[in-house]
């Protein structure tokens, strides 16, 4: 840090601590964090008395995001098996682009609920899985109806 008085310049160091009433911002990116690493920092925080609750709508997230790569496949499946009459490969293929970015949009939307406080941490990390598991599950069984 320089300081400037009059004509002389000399360097000074910067200060090691805020200020009372400093704003101090700071962002942490959980998305480059592990899911124990995510845990342990929840941990701490919460020792620390600080409001976790961004950090546990992302911790739900990182644990419900991988069963959409069963949940959505299985949701266009069903469609494609047993959707409209005859359905062809354009319309399926339609199907799964509207199908991909309703999920991406719904998690979106749901984690900001979570953010929030809205809706409560796991509800806003596993919304979209649930949502989309109960759209399955009716092409399932209509599927299974139609057999």
């Amino acid at each position: 840090m320089v300081e400037i008085t009059g004509d002389t310049v000399r360097e000074v160091p910067a200060p090691r601590y805020a200020s009372l009433g400093d704003v101090v911002t700071a962002e942490v990116s959980t998305s480059r964090l592990s899911f124990a690493a995510l845990s342990a920092e929840i941990e701490l925080m919460k020792a620390e008395g600080l409001d976790v609750t961004a950090y546990e709508v992302d911790r739900h997230m990182k644990l419900a995001s991988p069963l959409a790569c069963f949940i959505l496949p299985a949701l266009v499946l069903f469609f494609a098996v047993g959707g409209p009459p005859f359905p062809g490969p354009a319309q399926n293929l339609l199907v799964s682009i509207v199908v991909g970015v309703a999920y991406l949009l719904t998690s979106g939307i749901s984690a900001s609920f979570g953010y929030g406080g809205t809706v409560p941490p796991a509800l806003g990390g596993w919304g979209p899985n649930i949502v989309f598991s109960l759209v399955a599950g009716f092409f399932g069984l209509r599927l299974l109806r139609r057999m």
